[in-house]
């Protein structure tokens, strides 16, 4: 016996095995962790089941660092697949292991099972995963970079899940994946996308120009904007993705129509385009050197506004070199500038899977935004007739 206060892990592995050997297997492990815990009951509990899909080593490795530190926070049974078509042998290599490293703080314990399938095995993945989960449970499907909508695995593993978690920003490219999520939101599927969440201080932020009753009916008369993204040559891709989206929650809100779209990525500065009505608005999108922390990270944010016989108005938000906080200023002609620094609230991006985590369902919003966000990366979420 040892004391639970002591850090607890039990694993397993084998090769060539079958689904009833694992199963068999998380058992046994759970019946080791008892006999070894003294003053404090493991207690069996998780939340819900969580389903990671990587196409290769390295991205597997990502995925075990990422939610080993998001079983912190929420016990679940995860199970990560890798499919390794190449191999011409059909079979399944797996790793099982029980953490019970904070058992002595909350009596719990997160189950990880990664499962590798070979040859055959690799086409019928939902075969090997569908037994390794917990019936009660919801389960979430995290399916990192581009969704391949056709591809047989992807469909396959989304068919035993309730809800897709995915991250735009890895987007390799952004329209065409806006356009697979609305697709798969008619469809109604329930999609939580991390770098929505990322972008919610920002969201919240643009909101507060607007807020006072001196300056609200500017909204009606925004005559251009400006978004800078930190330059990072492997981040143009969240760089394109975010300013979509962030342009498609704009446009969701004020009744703004696609003029110009962006067909691939942004690799360099560029004007797009929107319609208020018959009023033309040009978005500059521009990179700027802010440092490597900033690299594919949203940094500022200003917009430009006219009303009727009402003197012009300007609005920015500057983010900080630290990256945590903004300074919002509020600029109309003939008056004082009103200047405010706030907090940035920047989570890490296995606090926010960890969020997402427990969300379920749809995000109405969010739907209408990846419609038009598609539409400004050159993509109509295109339905047969």
């Amino acid at each position: 016996m040892r004391s639970s206060a002591a850090p607890l892990i039990k694993s397993w592995h084998g090769s060539d095995v079958d689904v009833t050997t694992v199963r068999r297997q998380i058992e046994q492990l759970w019946q080791q962790v008892t006999s070894d815990t003294t003053d404090t009951c493991a207690v069996k509990t998780q939340a819900f089941n969580l389903v990671a899909y990587a196409s290769n080593e390295t991205l597997l490795r990502r995925l075990v660092t990422s939610l080993t530190e998001v079983s912190k926070r929420q016990p679940s049974r995860t199970v990560i697949v890798l499919a390794d078509r190449l191999r011409p042998e059909s079979a399944i290599d797996a790793e099982v292991s029980i953490d019970c490293s904070d058992l002595a703080a909350a009596g719990l314990c997160q189950e990880n099972v990664k499962i590798i399938a070979h040859g055959r095995a690799a086409d019928h993945v939902e075969s090997v995963v569908a037994p390794l989960l917990l019936k009660q449970l919801p389960t979430y499907l995290w399916w990192p970079g581009q969704l391949p909508l056709g591809h047989r695995a992807f469909h396959a593993l989304l068919s035993v899940a309730n809800q897709l978690i995915i991250d735009s920003a890895d987007f390799a490219s952004p329209g065409d994946g806006y356009a697979s999520v609305g697709r798969l939101a008619a469809a109604t599927q329930g999609v939580n996308d991390l770098n929505w969440a990322r972008l919610a201080p920002w969201r919240e932020t643009i909101a507060l120009f607007f807020d006072g009753p001196g300056v609200r009916d500017y909204v009606n008369g925004i005559q251009s904007m400006e978004i800078v993204f930190g330059r990072g040559e492997a981040d143009f891709v969240s760089a394109t993705a975010s300013t979509l989206l962030l342009l498609g929650w704009m446009a969701c809100r004020l009744g703004w129509e696609t003029e110009t779209s962006l067909e691939g990525l942004a690799t360099k500065d560029v004007t797009l385009s929107v319609l208020a009505g018959e009023r033309l608005i040009p978005i500059q999108l521009k990179l700027a050197d802010r440092g490597a922390a900033a690299a594919g990270r949203l940094v500022h944010v200003s917009i430009e506004a006219e009303l009727g016989s009402r003197p012009p108005a300007s609005f920015s938000i500057d983010r900080s070199d630290d990256l945590e906080y903004v300074t919002i200023t509020t600029a109309v002609e003939g008056e004082q500038d009103v200047c405010s620094a706030l907090p940035l609230h920047r989570k890490t991006d296995e606090e926010h899977l960890a969020d997402e985590l427990s969300l379920a369902g749809h995000d109405t919003l969010y739907e209408q935004v990846v419609q038009f966000a598609a539409r400004m990366g050159g993509r109509e979420t295109w339905q047969p007739i």
